[in-house]
């Protein structure tokens, strides 16, 4: 019988992947309008990939920090490298991510996004779900 303490961390690592999805299909959402949203989608780009690492994090007994704003720059930067540390084949994607979010500032401000803004937000929703997928694949296949 599971101790409750692998039940406790297995189900905040679900709920961690339950909020990742749901912030993937928000910015998919604005990026599928007629115009598309990328300010509006980029949070919610920034935000999926935070919430699967922090559910790999989680999952690996962890949990120091989880909850922690990992939007923008070093927050995401630190919790990708933990996240890393604990399973290398998030390192990849987790990395892609974080240089996302060190442009999102200057993305975020700008009045008119440019045409290399638009797709790395565009890039940057694949690349958020290509961590929440990995994210999921590992923690499927370690019996989470």
């Amino acid at each position: 019988m599971p101790s409750s303490r692998n039940t406790a961390r297995t189900e905040h690592a679900r709920s961690l992947l339950t909020e990742a999805t749901d912030h993937l299909a928000k910015a998919r959402e604005a990026l599928d309008a007629s115009p598309p949203r990328y300010k509006d989608a980029l949070p919610d780009v920034l935000a999926a990939p935070c919430a699967a690492l922090r559910a790999l994090v989680v999952w690996y007994g962890s949990p120091g920090g989880t909850d922690a704003s990992c939007t923008h720059g070093e927050g995401l930067h630190t919790l990708a490298g933990r996240a890393a540390n604990l399973n290398n084949v998030v390192r990849t994607p987790a990395h892609r991510a974080v240089q996302l979010a060190e442009r999102a500032p200057a993305i975020a401000r700008a009045p008119h996004l440019s045409v290399a803004d638009r797709e790395d937000v565009e890039t940057g929703w694949y690349t958020a779900r290509n961590v929440v997928r990995t994210v999921a694949t590992e923690l499927h296949a370690t019996g989470a």
